[in-house]
Protein backbone atom coordinates (compact mmCIF):
# COMPACT_ATOMS: atom_id res chain seq x y z
CA UNK A 1 0.00 0.00 0.00
CA UNK A 2 3.00 2.29 0.93
CA UNK A 3 4.48 1.70 -2.39
CA UNK A 4 1.40 2.55 -4.53
CA UNK A 5 0.81 5.55 -2.53
CA UNK A 6 4.57 7.12 -3.36
CA UNK A 7 3.96 5.63 -6.74
CA UNK A 8 0.59 8.22 -6.86
CA UNK A 9 2.38 11.10 -5.21
CA UNK A 10 4.94 11.13 -7.89
CA UNK A 11 2.62 10.91 -10.82
CA UNK A 12 0.15 13.80 -9.29
CA UNK A 13 4.02 15.25 -8.88
CA UNK A 14 4.92 15.01 -12.66
CA UNK A 15 1.82 15.72 -13.62
CA UNK A 16 2.09 19.05 -11.71
CA UNK A 17 5.70 19.75 -13.76
CA UNK A 18 4.41 18.86 -16.55
CA UNK A 19 1.56 21.45 -16.46
CA UNK A 20 3.65 24.25 -14.90
CA UNK A 21 3.92 27.51 -16.29
CA UNK A 22 7.28 27.51 -17.43
CA UNK A 23 6.08 23.86 -19.28
CA UNK A 24 3.66 25.82 -21.33
CA UNK A 25 6.08 28.57 -22.55
CA UNK A 26 8.71 25.58 -23.48
CA UNK A 27 6.15 23.59 -25.22
CA UNK A 28 4.85 26.66 -27.24
CA UNK A 29 8.61 27.46 -27.90
CA UNK A 30 8.95 23.93 -29.09
CA UNK A 31 5.83 23.77 -31.55
CA UNK A 32 6.63 27.01 -33.17
CA UNK A 33 9.96 25.73 -33.82
CA UNK A 34 8.39 22.67 -35.29
CA UNK A 35 5.87 25.17 -37.20
CA UNK A 36 2.84 22.87 -35.21
CA UNK A 37 0.57 25.60 -35.01
CA UNK A 38 -1.93 23.37 -33.54
CA UNK A 39 0.09 22.61 -30.56
CA UNK A 40 1.24 26.12 -29.73
CA UNK A 41 -2.45 27.01 -30.41
CA UNK A 42 -3.35 24.47 -27.51
CA UNK A 43 -0.89 26.75 -25.36
CA UNK A 44 -2.58 30.16 -25.38
CA UNK A 45 -6.06 30.91 -24.06
CA UNK A 46 -8.56 31.18 -26.55
CA UNK A 47 -6.15 29.56 -29.23
CA UNK A 48 -6.80 29.12 -32.83
CA UNK A 49 -5.66 28.19 -36.33
CA UNK A 50 -6.47 30.56 -39.31
CA UNK A 51 -5.31 28.89 -43.14
CA UNK A 52 -3.34 32.43 -43.54
CA UNK A 53 -0.90 31.88 -40.81
CA UNK A 54 -0.42 28.01 -41.69
CA UNK A 55 0.16 29.21 -45.20
CA UNK A 56 2.30 32.10 -43.90
CA UNK A 57 4.40 29.45 -41.58
CA UNK A 58 4.75 27.02 -44.51
CA UNK A 59 6.53 28.74 -46.98
CA UNK A 60 8.48 31.19 -44.17
CA UNK A 61 12.04 29.73 -43.16
CA UNK A 62 11.47 30.97 -39.55
CA UNK A 63 14.62 31.25 -37.21
CA UNK A 64 15.19 29.19 -34.31
CA UNK A 65 13.61 30.50 -31.28
CA UNK A 66 15.37 29.25 -27.92
CA UNK A 67 14.40 30.58 -23.97
CA UNK A 68 16.96 30.52 -21.30
CA UNK A 69 17.00 31.52 -17.41
CA UNK A 70 13.09 30.28 -17.11
CA UNK A 71 11.10 31.38 -14.24
CA UNK A 72 8.10 31.77 -12.82
CA UNK A 73 6.62 34.18 -10.42
CA UNK A 74 2.93 32.93 -9.55
CA UNK A 75 -0.22 35.00 -7.47
CA UNK A 76 -3.43 33.31 -7.57
CA UNK A 77 -4.26 31.74 -10.66
CA UNK A 78 -1.87 34.52 -12.69
CA UNK A 79 1.70 33.31 -13.77
CA UNK A 80 4.46 35.80 -14.77
CA UNK A 81 7.39 33.63 -16.79
CA UNK A 82 10.68 35.81 -17.29
CA UNK A 83 13.00 34.45 -19.85
CA UNK A 84 15.74 35.30 -22.21
CA UNK A 85 14.52 35.37 -26.00
CA UNK A 86 17.39 34.00 -28.26
CA UNK A 87 16.72 34.51 -32.30
CA UNK A 88 19.03 34.75 -35.16
CA UNK A 89 16.61 37.30 -36.35
CA UNK A 90 17.87 40.04 -34.15
CA UNK A 91 20.94 39.91 -35.89
CA UNK A 92 23.83 41.28 -33.85
CA UNK A 93 21.69 41.25 -30.67
CA UNK A 94 20.16 37.91 -30.34
CA UNK A 95 19.02 37.70 -27.25
CA UNK A 96 16.70 40.01 -25.05
CA UNK A 97 14.62 39.75 -21.94
CA UNK A 98 11.22 39.00 -22.30
CA UNK A 99 8.15 37.52 -20.58
CA UNK A 100 4.60 36.16 -20.88
CA UNK A 101 1.57 36.05 -18.31
CA UNK A 102 -0.33 32.69 -17.78
CA UNK A 103 -3.82 32.42 -16.57
CA UNK A 104 -5.13 29.20 -15.06
CA UNK A 105 -7.52 27.99 -16.94
CA UNK A 106 -9.49 24.84 -15.18
CA UNK A 107 -6.16 22.62 -14.10
CA UNK A 108 -4.29 24.32 -17.06
CA UNK A 109 -2.10 26.74 -17.06
CA UNK A 110 -2.59 28.95 -20.75
CA UNK A 111 -0.60 32.36 -22.10
CA UNK A 112 -2.66 35.47 -21.82
CA UNK A 113 -2.70 36.92 -24.72
CA UNK A 114 -4.67 40.07 -23.25
CA UNK A 115 -1.41 40.89 -21.41
CA UNK A 116 1.09 39.99 -23.81
CA UNK A 117 1.87 42.03 -27.00
CA UNK A 118 5.63 42.20 -27.59
CA UNK A 119 8.56 39.51 -27.92
CA UNK A 120 7.13 35.84 -27.92
CA UNK A 121 3.45 37.17 -26.69
CA UNK A 122 3.43 38.55 -30.21
CA UNK A 123 3.30 35.65 -31.50
CA UNK A 124 0.81 34.02 -29.07
CA UNK A 125 -1.30 37.20 -30.06
CA UNK A 126 -1.34 36.40 -33.60
CA UNK A 127 -2.48 32.79 -32.48
CA UNK A 128 -5.58 34.28 -31.00
CA UNK A 129 -6.61 37.74 -32.20
CA UNK A 130 -9.33 37.51 -34.61
CA UNK A 131 -8.90 41.76 -36.03
CA UNK A 132 -5.45 41.36 -36.38
CA UNK A 133 -5.56 38.47 -38.87
CA UNK A 134 -8.69 39.42 -40.20
CA UNK A 135 -7.28 42.44 -41.26
CA UNK A 136 -4.34 40.12 -42.73
CA UNK A 137 -6.64 37.87 -44.30
CA UNK A 138 -8.26 40.65 -46.70
CA UNK A 139 -4.99 42.23 -47.34
CA UNK A 140 -3.70 38.72 -48.92
CA UNK A 141 -7.60 38.65 -50.55
CA UNK A 142 -6.92 42.39 -52.17
CA UNK A 143 -3.81 41.66 -53.67
CA UNK A 144 -4.80 38.31 -55.00
CA UNK A 145 -7.80 39.98 -56.46
CA UNK A 146 -5.85 42.59 -57.86
CA UNK A 147 -3.31 40.07 -59.32
CA UNK A 148 -6.31 38.52 -61.20
CA UNK A 149 -7.38 41.39 -62.98
CA UNK A 150 -3.14 42.31 -64.11
CA UNK A 151 -3.19 39.05 -65.32
CA UNK A 152 -6.36 39.20 -67.84
CA UNK A 153 -5.36 42.89 -68.54
CA UNK A 154 -2.18 41.18 -69.74
CA UNK A 155 -3.25 38.56 -71.44
CA UNK A 156 -6.38 40.97 -74.02
CA UNK A 157 -3.74 43.04 -74.29
CA UNK A 158 -1.86 40.16 -76.04
CA UNK A 159 -4.84 39.13 -77.84
CA UNK A 160 -4.70 42.96 -79.38
CA UNK A 161 -1.46 42.83 -80.43
CA UNK A 162 -1.77 39.16 -82.49
CA UNK A 163 -4.94 41.25 -83.56
CA UNK A 164 -4.02 44.20 -85.69
CA UNK A 165 -4.05 46.33 -82.28
CA UNK A 166 -8.00 45.55 -82.15
CA UNK A 167 -9.97 44.16 -79.19
CA UNK A 168 -12.01 41.99 -81.15
CA UNK A 169 -13.60 40.53 -78.43
CA UNK A 170 -17.96 40.89 -77.24
CA UNK A 171 -19.22 41.00 -74.21
CA UNK A 172 -20.25 37.46 -74.59
CA UNK A 173 -16.99 35.90 -75.39
CA UNK A 174 -13.76 37.91 -74.18
CA UNK A 175 -13.51 34.96 -71.60
CA UNK A 176 -12.56 32.39 -74.42
CA UNK A 177 -10.89 34.56 -76.33
CA UNK A 178 -8.23 35.48 -73.53
CA UNK A 179 -8.01 31.92 -72.22
CA UNK A 180 -5.46 30.93 -74.55
CA UNK A 181 -3.39 34.04 -73.40
CA UNK A 182 -3.78 33.03 -69.21
CA UNK A 183 -2.99 29.22 -69.70
CA UNK A 184 -6.58 28.22 -69.49
CA UNK A 185 -6.50 29.31 -65.80
CA UNK A 186 -10.30 29.99 -65.10
CA UNK A 187 -9.75 30.37 -61.41
CA UNK A 188 -7.87 34.07 -62.36
CA UNK A 189 -12.09 34.93 -62.97
CA UNK A 190 -12.82 34.93 -59.59
CA UNK A 191 -12.08 37.48 -56.77
CA UNK A 192 -10.95 35.52 -53.49
CA UNK A 193 -13.92 37.08 -51.62
CA UNK A 194 -16.55 35.66 -53.48
CA UNK A 195 -17.67 32.17 -53.70
CA UNK A 196 -15.65 29.42 -55.72
CA UNK A 197 -16.61 29.29 -59.45
CA UNK A 198 -18.16 32.89 -59.57
CA UNK A 199 -17.61 35.63 -62.44
CA UNK A 200 -16.22 38.29 -60.78
CA UNK A 201 -14.63 40.41 -63.50
CA UNK A 202 -16.31 42.22 -66.58
CA UNK A 203 -15.00 43.78 -69.43
CA UNK A 204 -15.92 47.08 -70.33
CA UNK A 205 -18.19 46.29 -73.36
CA UNK A 206 -17.24 49.82 -75.18
CA UNK A 207 -13.86 48.73 -76.07
CA UNK A 208 -15.05 45.67 -77.69
CA UNK A 209 -14.02 46.11 -81.47
CA UNK A 210 -11.61 49.23 -81.17
CA UNK A 211 -8.65 49.68 -81.85
CA UNK A 212 -6.56 50.50 -79.13
CA UNK A 213 -4.57 53.31 -80.88
CA UNK A 214 -7.78 54.83 -81.29
CA UNK A 215 -8.16 55.39 -77.90
CA UNK A 216 -6.41 58.98 -76.46
CA UNK A 217 -6.40 58.35 -72.74
CA UNK A 218 -4.96 54.88 -72.14
CA UNK A 219 -4.26 55.23 -68.38
CA UNK A 220 -8.01 56.03 -67.53
CA UNK A 221 -10.08 54.19 -69.95
CA UNK A 222 -11.31 51.16 -68.22
CA UNK A 223 -10.57 47.53 -69.47
CA UNK A 224 -11.60 45.32 -67.22
CA UNK A 225 -13.39 45.74 -63.85
CA UNK A 226 -14.44 44.01 -60.77
CA UNK A 227 -18.29 44.19 -60.75
CA UNK A 228 -21.09 43.63 -63.51
CA UNK A 229 -23.44 45.69 -65.51
CA UNK A 230 -21.40 48.77 -65.10
CA UNK A 231 -21.30 48.54 -61.39
CA UNK A 232 -18.31 48.52 -59.32
CA UNK A 233 -18.13 45.98 -56.56
CA UNK A 234 -16.09 48.17 -53.94
CA UNK A 235 -15.69 44.39 -51.67
CA UNK A 236 -12.36 45.35 -50.69
CA UNK A 237 -12.40 47.78 -47.65
CA UNK A 238 -14.27 50.25 -50.31
CA UNK A 239 -12.42 49.79 -53.30
CA UNK A 240 -12.25 47.83 -56.38
CA UNK A 241 -10.03 46.39 -59.16
CA UNK A 242 -9.91 48.07 -62.33
CA UNK A 243 -7.29 47.36 -65.34
CA UNK A 244 -7.27 50.37 -67.73
CA UNK A 245 -6.25 49.88 -71.47
CA UNK A 246 -2.44 50.94 -70.96
CA UNK A 247 -2.28 47.01 -68.77
CA UNK A 248 -1.95 49.28 -65.25
CA UNK A 249 -4.27 48.05 -62.50
CA UNK A 250 -5.43 49.75 -59.25
CA UNK A 251 -7.91 49.24 -56.29
CA UNK A 252 -10.51 52.00 -57.36
CA UNK A 253 -12.52 54.03 -54.07
CA UNK A 254 -15.60 55.41 -54.90
CA UNK A 255 -14.32 58.65 -55.18
CA UNK A 256 -11.80 57.70 -57.69
CA UNK A 257 -14.36 56.12 -59.74
CA UNK A 258 -16.02 59.55 -60.59
CA UNK A 259 -12.78 59.74 -63.21
CA UNK A 260 -12.37 57.32 -64.51
CA UNK A 261 -13.34 56.93 -68.60
CA UNK A 262 -16.02 54.22 -70.04
CA UNK A 263 -16.30 55.16 -73.64
CA UNK A 264 -13.18 55.78 -75.75
CA UNK A 265 -13.08 59.16 -77.30
CA UNK A 266 -14.75 60.70 -74.93
CA UNK A 267 -13.56 63.40 -72.14
CA UNK A 268 -16.48 62.47 -70.48
CA UNK A 269 -16.13 60.26 -66.70
CA UNK A 270 -19.35 59.21 -65.41
CA UNK A 271 -20.94 57.55 -62.17
CA UNK A 272 -19.46 53.91 -61.72
CA UNK A 273 -22.84 53.05 -61.62
CA UNK A 274 -24.11 53.78 -64.94
CA UNK A 275 -25.29 51.29 -67.17
CA UNK A 276 -23.58 51.29 -70.61
CA UNK A 277 -25.08 49.79 -74.34
CA UNK A 278 -21.88 48.24 -75.30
Amino acid sequence: MRQLVLAILVLISCYAVAQSPESVVQRFVDALNKKDLDSAAKCINGGQVRPILLEQFAKDKLPEIKISDVKASIIDDLALVTFVLHSEARGVNPAMPDYLVLAKVGPNWLIDVSENRGGLGMMAYLLSSSPILAQAQASAQTTKCLTNVKRLATGLIMFVSDNDDVLKVTVANWIKKVLPYIDKNTDLFTCPDDVKGAMSYSINPNVAGVTSLSISNLTRTVLIYEGKDGKLNFRHNGKAAVAFIDGHCEMVTQERAKNLIWKPGSSKTGPENAKWSG
